[in-house]
């Protein structure tokens, strides 16, 4: 059976450590320092899916992925959407924490600015998978 992302708002540590097939998908940096509060809390747990946007932690341009980062940021990401869907298709939830969008560790404009080849293949594949695994509805 498929399962679908369910976007959040609000995770806590207990959500991370009482699900144990629930994966939990946040924006990661290549070095894995520092980041937000969603960073923090996933980065070292076992239902932690990664998904690196950015070279390291900052706010600045200098902190994200430039055009001759990009090819290899790209494979990165792909590999990563390739297991985060395995895993759908394997039969696990996955949360993606919206926060992870509007934490000051992640600024969306400056992002588009240092790379917007690659910010457009991260928000299309993104909105992609939100679409293709969103839940099911019910009807009686």
């Amino acid at each position: 059976m498929i399962m679908p992302v369910i976007k959040s708002y609000n995770i806590v540590t207990n959500d991370i450590r009482n699900n144990d097939n629930v994966f939990f998908m946040y924006l990661e940096n290549k070095k894995r320092i520092g980041g937000g509060h969603i960073a923090m809390l996933l980065r070292d747990s076992s239902h932690a899916l990664p998904l690196t946007v950015k070279k390291s932690n900052g706010q600045g341009i200098l902190h994200y992925f430039n055009k001759d980062d990009v090819a290899t940021a790209t494979d990165t990401l792909i590999t990563q959407f390739s297991f985060v869907r395995d895993i759908l298709n394997r039969g696990c939830v996955v949360v993606f924490p919206m926060e992870c969008l509007v934490d000051n560790e992640f600024v969306e404009d400056v992002f588009k600015e240092a790379s917007p080849i690659f910010a457009e293949n991260f928000f299309s594949r993104l909105n992609n998978l939100f679409e293709t695994y969103k839940a099911k509805r019910y009807v009686a």
